[in-house]
């Protein structure tokens, strides 16, 4: 007697794990690839437990974040001129009739939305996204770079930005002003410390944060934890927070990034370094997890020490 396969949310939660074989060698469709990937198999996790809270929240963040990564798609696919567009989009549109499925209770709604995953995975990525990534790798197109005069993603329009620089060294913080003036950033405005910065957020309109990881009296780590926690932040949903520091250990790289930093840069930083890290969370942004009281970004690659040596690596 042949034994019938296990179906997500049934114990077998392999479906979902992510391995080196899904890689489709473009960085921004592999990143949301493994975000999809890790929240379904969270999702599947919370069916077998019987955890509706769980089951609610993983399922509502899919809803939000794949119709949102298939608009990346096709922004890729318009300005690429990828052949296939038409029936990409054909595609994408089949597979969001059950994923957005109304249902009549956490459970079925978990169901739904596997489904749809599992669709996804077992046929859409090898017919589809494949394709689209060999597209764009024959180009030698980065989707985070400029081409012929245009980005693919959008471009910021730096003259709507807001940063706050919480530094407490002067100098740091008139280098970084100048380098976001020269972007065309609209309104810099400077912090000593975390308590200056806290006094200050309520009078503005913040889009992100150059915060230092060594400041006192509380460190860049401890400002992140509060500027995550629902309640007390001014904006937890979008707000980029960009952590620089002078030392980077794996210790210090892990505790921001369970606080709820996006990046860490190796100090001194350069233009070009800022410009792209926060391009990149502007253009592409990370989703947001809620955890308790608190809303973190979610990181597909978690991987300190790969992210200790981009941090390097972007400062030069």
């Amino acid at each position: 007697m042949t034994e019938e396969p296990a179906t997500p949310g049934q114990g077998d939660l392999s479906l979902f794990n992510w391995s080196e074989e899904r890689r489709l060698g473009v960085r921004l469709m592999d990143r949301d690839h493994q975000v999809v990937c890790h929240q379904a198999g969270l999702l599947a996790a919370g069916v077998d437990r019987g955890d509706g809270a769980a089951m609610a929240a993983g399922a509502r963040f899919l809803q939000d974040y794949i119709p949102r990564m298939f608009e990346r798609e096709d922004r890729l696919m318009a300005n690429t001129n990828h052949p296939e567009r038409g029936a990409h989009q054909d595609a994408h549109r089949q597979l969001l009739v059950g994923l957005m499925t109304r249902t009549s209770g956490p459970i079925e709604t978990a169901a739904s939305v596997l489904a749809a995953v599992e669709t996804w995975i077992r046929g859409h990525i090898d017919a589809h996204d494949r394709p689209l990534a060999r597209h764009v790798l024959e180009a030698a197109i980065d989707p985070f770079a400029a081409t012929g005069g245009r980005r693919l993603l959008g471009s910021v329009q730096w003259d709507r930005l807001s940063v706050m620089v919480v530094d407490g060294q002067f100098a740091f913080r008139r280098t970084a002003r100048d380098m976001l003036v020269a972007l065309g950033v609209a309104t810099v405005i400077e912090a000593r410390d975390g308590v200056e910065a806290l006094k200050q957020l309520p009078n503005h309109k913040i889009d992100a944060l150059l915060v230092d990881l060594y400041m006192a009296p509380m460190d860049g780590v401890e400002f992140t934890h509060l500027m995550r926690n629902i309640a007390d932040s001014p904006n937890p949903r979008a707000l980029i927070i960009l952590m620089t520091g002078a030392e980077v250990s794996q210790g210090l790289i892990n505790r921001a990034l369970d606080a709820g930093i996006h990046d860490l840069m190796k100090k001194p930083i350069s233009q070009d370094a800022l410009r792209a890290r926060l391009e990149r969370h502007l253009l592409a942004p990370l989703p947001f997890h809620e955890v308790g009281r608190y809303l973190l970004p979610v990181h597909p690659d978690r991987n300190a020490t790969l992210l200790r040596r981009q941090a390097a690596s972007l400062s030069r």
